[in-house]
Parts: C-alpha cells; sequence; structure tokens
C-alpha cells in the first residue's frame, strides 16, 4: 500500500481506480494503528488526496477513528489540503463545535458525499444504536437551520434539511418536536422554520395539537414582521384547514386581511364557522374580526375545499401515550411559556351545519 503513494500524482486514470479498488482488502487487515498507514496519511504526496481519503473510508469504516488518526486528519486539513471530504472519515471523532462550524462547506458537497457525512454521525442515533455521538440528530438540524445563505447556498440547506426528514426512525415526533420548540427562542425566527414546521405536521399528523401550540407563539412574536416566515405561518393554517379557525381568530384584524389576501381560501370556511357560534362565543371575537370576516371575501371565485396545492388535515386522532401534544410530556420537550395566553377556544355550537372536512379514513 505504501508503494502506490508515488502513483498518485503521475499515474492514468484508470491505474488509480485499479489502485483503490486493490487497497480496500489490505488496508481493512491492516488497521489505523499500523505505523506505515498513518505515515502515507500524513505524508502523502501533493495529487494523493483521492487515495488518502479513500483509506480513511476503509478505516473508518466499521470502527470509530482513533484520537491520534483524527489528530493527524485535522492537521493535514488545515495545513496542506484544505478538503472538507478528508474529514468526513474521522467526523465521529469531533466535537459538536466542529462539526457544526463545517457544516456550511459539507452540505456544498455532492449528495452522496453529504449522505455520507450524516451516516457517520447520525448511525449512533438508529434503532439499535448507541444512542450517544458528538453530535444529536435535534442539533444538527438546528445548526443547518442557523446557516445563512442566498440562491444556490439556501438551496444546499433545504436538501441537507431534507436529508434529515427522510431519516424518519431519527427524526421521530418528539425529536421533530425539540428542534421547533428551541428554534422558536431564536430571534429572528430562522427562515427555514416554517417549512421544518410544515415538513414535520406532514411527516407526523399526529403533532397537530403541538403545531397549533407552536403558532400561537407565533402570534404573540408578531410572526408577520417577517414577511417570509409569515408566509409560511398562512399556508401551514391554510393546511391545518378547520382545526386552525380558532386560532385564525386570535390574529389582529390587519394581520388577518394579509392572511385572506395570501390565500383568499381562508375567508369562507372561517365565516361559515363564526356563523355557526353562538352569541356568546361571538361575544369573545374582536368586534373587528367579525367586521372583516362578515365582509365581502377578497375573491369570491375562491372555494371552500381548502388552498390549492394546500392539502388539509383530517381531525387529529386521540393522542398514544407518550405523543406529542400542546402540553408536551417527552423529556427535553418544553411546555408553553408561563405568561403566554392559550389560543382562544369557544365552546362548540349548540348546533353546526355540515362538517369542512370529512372524518379519516384510518389512523394518522
Amino acid at each position: 500500500v505504501v508503494s502506490t503513494q508515488s502513483t498518485g500524482r503521475e499515474s492514468s486514470s484508470a491505474i488509480k481506480r485499479t489502485i483503490l479498488r486493490m487497497v480496500e482488502a489490505p488496508v481493512s487487515q491492516i488497521g489505523m494503528r499500523c505505523k506505515e498507514i498513518l505515515q502515507l496519511i500524513e505524508n502523502g504526496p501533493k495529487g494523493s488526496e483521492t487515495l488518502v481519503t479513500r483509506i480513511l473510508h476503509i478505516l473508518t469504516e466499521s470502527e470509530q477513528p482513533t484520537k491520534e488518526l483524527v489528530t493527524m486528519v485535522k492537521s493535514l486539513y488545515a495545513k496542506r489540503l484544505g478538503d472538507v471530504r478528508m474529514l468526513i472519515p474521522v467526523l465521529p471523532g469531533l466535537d459538536q463545535k466542529q462539526i457544526e462550524d463545517l457544516l456550511p462547506k459539507i452540505i456544498k458537497q455532492s449528495s452522496s458525499v453529504v449522505k455520507e457525512a450524516f451516516k457517520r454521525v447520525l448511525s449512533p442515533f438508529r434503532p439499535g444504536g448507541s444512542g450517544s455521538g458528538p453530535i444529536t440528530p435535534a442539533q444538527l438540524l438546528i445548526a443547518l437551520h442557523h446557516i445563512e445563505g442566498k440562491g444556490e447556498e439556501m438551496k444546499c440547506v433545504i436538501a441537507a434539511t431534507n436529508m434529515c426528514f427522510s431519516e424518519k426512525t431519527i427524526y421521530t415526533s418528539e425529536v421533530l418536536a425539540i428542534v421547533l420548540t428551541q428554534l422558536l427562542e431564536v430571534s429572528p425566527i430562522p427562515l427555514l422554520y416554517m417549512r421544518s414546521v410544515i415538513q414535520a405536521l406532514s411527516m407526523w399528523p399526529r403533532m397537530v395539537s403541538f403545531i397549533l401550540n407552536l403558532l400561537h407563539k407565533l402570534i404573540t412574536k408578531q410572526v408577520w414582521k417577517q414577511s417570509q416566515v409569515w408566509r409560511g405561518f398562512v399556508k401551514c393554517a391554510a393546511m391545518l384547514g378547520s382545526q386552525a379557525h380558532n386560532l385564525l381568530l386570535t390574529l389582529p384584524a390587519a394581520r388577518l386581511r394579509d392572511a385572506f389576501k395570501l390565500h383568499p381560501a381562508l375567508h369562507n370556511p372561517l365565516l361559515l364557522h363564526v356563523q355557526s357560534l353562538t352569541p356568546q362565543q361571538k361575544a369573545l371575537i374582536d368586534k373587528d374580526v367579525l367586521l372583516l370576516i362578515k365582509s365581502p371575501p377578497v375573491d369570491a371565485t375562491m372555494t371552500v375545499q381548502g388552498v390549492q396545492g394546500v392539502p388539509t388535515l383530517p381531525p387529529p386522532q386521540a393522542f398514544p401515550s407518550g405523543s406529542v401534544t400542546s402540553e408536551p410530556t417527552t423529556p427535553g420537550i418544553l411546555p408553553p411559556p408561563t405568561g403566554v395566553a392559550p389560543p382562544l377556544l369557544l365552546p362548540p355550537p349548540q348546533s353546526t351545519g355540515p362538517p369542512l372536512l370529512p372524518p379519516p379514513g384510518g389512523s394518522t
């Protein structure tokens, strides 16, 4: 293996590919504690980066990198190579801050490289894993939301968050509740926050009560001051359908008018809901909000079936033990802060018209 290092710079592509295939068996048998292997990694000439990276992947495929190997690779990255792909095999040997600092560079790599990086740090949290690593799944997703960028950079962040959401056995409703709760305390609210809220709701419909609680807290934070987050808020409310009616009634009249402009199809269902209330229930609603709702809709041609392209959710089923509710009891999930009024909850009217949504066909 050591003798092949001199070919890294001058050999043809075919020879390089052959070498990369041939080194797997001997490197696996020798292991990362071999002095010659460590010398090859540390002193490989310019042009041997691909070979060194391949050796690192082989050495760390079935066991955690040693401290000596991690230190050596970090030094090589900082002083000579600067290719973040070389650090991916030793990510489990780094600490949380080091991984978070590398994320902006990692997510700009090819999708296969990003997947490999996430595999390295998330593997301990898969079913049957140790459950311990340098960065938790929640911390990883939170760190991705803190990456700033525009255009192609933001596309990379979105692609990386999508990879996280695709790991349903890792990103459970409990983990996502921790992520969304902590991100809600960030100021300003991250641009991708509502996108992740909607993804969580689509992925785990039983989180509906928890999501409604988050939306209420966003109202207390005047979410409309951040236009992109506000648009996501309105889209999420449209997705929730009749389950968001009481929430929408707590918005200031001017903001509710803005919501109707963004999604005109919100108006008629909310009007029908208000018409079904008793006088005592209507008395609990702001007068300006009632006047707005009773005024002609923004676009009378829109139907009451929901916003085009935005699915509505069936009413939530009974929550199983340990599931996420508006007052989560899972360790690590914070309850609603004290001093914040709950959403306006109106008692059901004595008689109502036909339901806006059909009963669910099955378990959510």
